[in-house]
């Protein structure tokens, strides 16, 4: 499978390479776990959901709708149930490969689902609250969603944007 993450230890051995301060080192070690930490916990809430079978539609578990923008909610431990069209509010663009595990694609007022990493080129992992049938299931999908144009808006949570901000522009001035 095609992984575009970043290894910790290829960020350490980079940072070296370029002769950064030790406290630039320390604030973008730092960073770099936090915003580790953080999408690891939005994964395995997600994922929480997945290996119960939480079934779609069924009320609310958790505290949270047992639909698609209530498992993205959940997932993203917002305290309550957002809709497709109100994930705006919390959350902001990013580009396609800006993707990482626990950010969220969306077909604004129709469905979401949590990215849950590259499977390969064409195909992520997807995790989603899906249908009466199947209700919270995890597995490969085309990107655009099921090949559909209009559901490739991907977004990450304004929660952490900070950090995934923080995270981005760090890299992007070492590998320069």
């Amino acid at each position: 499978a095609t992984n575009k993450q970043v290894p910790i230890i290829a960020v350490i051995a980079l940072i070296a390479t370029i002769g950064l301060s030790s406290t630039s080192i320390l604030v973008l070690l730092n960073n770099s776990l936090l915003m580790l930490a953080l999408l690891g916990h939005i994964i395995a809430r997600g994922q929480n959901w997945v290996d119960r079978h939480i079934g779609y539609d069924i009320g609310e578990v958790d505290g949270y709708r047992t639909d698609c923008s209530g498992f993205v909610s959940m997932s993203w431990d917002l305290g309550t149930s957002k809709t497709t069209s109100t994930l705006k509010d919390v959350s902001g663009n990013i580009n396609k490969g800006d993707l990482q595990p626990g950010d969220a694609i969306i077909c604004e007022g129709m469905h979401v689902v949590l990215f849950g990493g590259w499977h390969n080129s064409s195909h992520f992992v997807c995790m989603e609250e899906a249908n009466h049938t199947t209700g919270t299931i995890k597995g490969p999908v085309p990107y655009p969603y099921w090949n559909n144009k209009d559901f490739s808006i991907p977004f990450v949570t304004t929660r952490f944007a900070d950090q995934f901000i923080t995270f981005n522009i760090c890299i992007r001035n070492m590998t320069q």
